[in-house]
């Protein structure tokens, strides 16, 4: 995803697309509809009789009682005493539902959607269609980015940089740039600055206004999480948070290992000895931290990446543990880990020894000061999250159902479940089995883009996996044992990074393996040790 480190710029927000924003997107698109056509549907229900004709299984309402259709005549059913017979509109989903309710909570359900003028409606179905496409190209939009200027606000001081002619809030207060510094104005009890979504048009207004007020005309345009959306911005966050985490763990490994002498990149920026390392030339030049503070790696908040700076080692221990990676600055050191708890896997590593014929083909990764100690470096793909990001804007404007048992498919199959499956010690099959349901998802009613779903799936299921030096050895990523559910995955399996060990596959989780055990062919290819190739 496409966001700035700190606040959302306002261009920026529609490609900035959560789960909580695809919850909003899909009202949007089926809500006011839905009370179209129960009106549609209870004016047409005006004129039934209980001879009119009818369709077998049609369900419709005669004269206040339940209608249903038993060969060619309706069959009546009365309501209990003040209901009558009504369509409403569904909320979760497109489409109606007719049954038995009270005329002032049908009625209620049908405004709730924004469609007017009752239970059969005022405007032709033609105006309030108008409306639909109107409401669709900026109110929602709007919402959003009132929430964004919001968050923004509150991080406003009276000494912030500002533009001359800047509107904004400062602590409740109107705040006004004159020159290049606020100039503030107290709103009257018991109102505050607020900044709201526009109603006739594209764009946001800052103003004075009560919080429930304001609050309510944001919610108006379909974004959820009240003045500052933070439930939409946790969501958004899901393609690239936990990666984030993981790297900036990486990062604080690695520079556990530097020192002043450490070879360096001009403009590199690193952490030595608790302190902040610019790299100028060729070395590193060094700025203390403040006392309590020292240099860490941090997971960016609202777009992938790192910083380096100083903190303490408990905040820092709690940003890369909100992003939900886990074992604090460092990690888990899961080869550590395994090495202690199995020591027959790095036995087995140790032992495993690549074909001869894979040795033209084998590509070390650089072992430099290995030594006699275990060496993990991680060959991490900078690319994941624009992987979640391209399945997440597929999946957004699909039309399919997001409320299913396993969660919503475009934040679970994306940067949840999905980059989860492309890391180094994911099962040799998360892969293919989060691609899988990818298709089924694409298969699924009510989808209008499933070619597009499919394809992309299909890209998914290509990509490598990121791969860890074991050892000294980068070895390559088993393949899945087992054949996929859709056949339009059939033959398709992951690419294997440049720089790995073509004649040695395995993980932390599964030690090394030479060429020709299981797992080194794609399913239903045997291992030729001879040719070092798969057949």
């Amino acid at each position: 995803m496409r966001f700035s480190d700190v606040i959302f710029p306002l261009s920026l927000t529609v490609a900035t697309v959560s789960a909580g924003v695809v919850n909003v997107n899909r009202r949007a698109a089926f809500t006011l509809q839905n009370g179209l056509d129960a009106q549609a549907l209870n004016e047409k229900f005006q004129g039934l009789t209980a001879s009119s004709a009818c369709t077998a299984g049609e369900t419709a309402c005669v004269n206040g009682q339940l209608a249903q259709c038993v060969g060619n005549t309706f069959a009546l059913s009365s309501c209990a005493a003040t209901l009558q017979c009504v369509a409403l509109p569904l909320v979760n989903k497109a489409g109606t539902s007719v049954t038995c309710d009270t005329p002032q909570d049908a009625q209620a359900r049908i405004a709730a959607t924004g469609a007017t003028g009752g239970l059969v409606g005022k405007r032709s179905a033609v105006e309030q269609r108008a409306e639909i496409e109107l409401r669709a190209t900026f109110t929602h939009q709007n919402g959003l980015d009132a929430q964004a200027l919001n968050t923004k606000f509150k991080g406003l001081t009276a000494s912030s940089a500002c533009t001359a002619g800047e509107t904004a809030c400062v602590n409740g207060q109107l705040a006004q740039c004159v020159g290049d510094k606020f100039a503030l104005t107290p709103c009257a009890a018991p109102l505050q600055c607020v900044a709201l979504p526009l109603v006739n048009k594209a764009g946001t207004s800052v103003t004075c206004d009560t919080p429930q007020d304001a609050e309510a005309r944001i919610a108006a345009t379909g974004a959820n999480g009240g003045l500052l959306g933070k439930r939409n911005k946790v969501q958004r966050r899901a393609a690239f948070t936990l990666q984030n985490g993981l790297d900036a763990q990486s990062l604080n490994q690695k520079f556990q290992s530097l020192t002043t002498s450490s070879a360096c990149t001009a403009g590199e920026t690193a952490c030595v000895n608790g302190q902040v390392a610019q790299c100028v030339g060729d070395k590193f030049a060094l700025t203390p931290c403040a006392a309590s503070l020292q240099c860490v790696a941090l997971p960016l908040v609202n777009k992938a990446g790192t910083s380096v700076t100083c903190d303490t080692p408990q905040d820092a221990a709690t940003r890369i543990g909100a992003t939900g990676a886990q074992g604090g600055l460092l990690g888990k050191r899961e080869i550590e880990e395994r090495e202690a708890a199995e020591p027959a896997i790095w036995a087995r590593a140790a032992a495993a020894t690549a074909p001869p014929a894979c040795a033209a083909k084998a590509k070390r990764a650089d072992t430099t000061g290995a030594g006699a100690g275990l060496l993990l470096k991680r060959i991490a793909q900078t690319d994941l999250p624009q992987v979640a990001q391209s399945w997440q804007d597929l999946c957004v404007k699909s039309g399919g159902n997001l409320n299913g048992a396993g969660g919503d498919p475009c934040v679970t199959l994306a940067g949840q479940n999905g980059i989860a499956a492309l890391l180094a010690n994911a099962d040799q099959c998360a892969q293919q089995d989060n691609a899988d349901a990818m298709v089924d998802f694409a298969k699924s009613p009510g989808v209008t883009n499933e070619q597009a779903l499919i394809a992309n799936a299909v890209a998914y299921r290509q990509h490598p996996r990121n791969a860890l030096n074991i050892n000294g050895v980068v070895p390559s990523t088993l393949f899945c044992e087992r054949a996929p559910r859709n056949s339009e995955l059939s033959g398709v399996v992951n690419a294997q990074l440049q720089g790995v060990n073509a004649g040695l596959f395995g993980s932390p989780t599964t030690g090394i393996v030479a060429f020709g055990a299981a797992g080194t062919c794609p399913f239903g290819q045997t291992a030729d040790v001879a040719t070092c190739s798969c057949n």
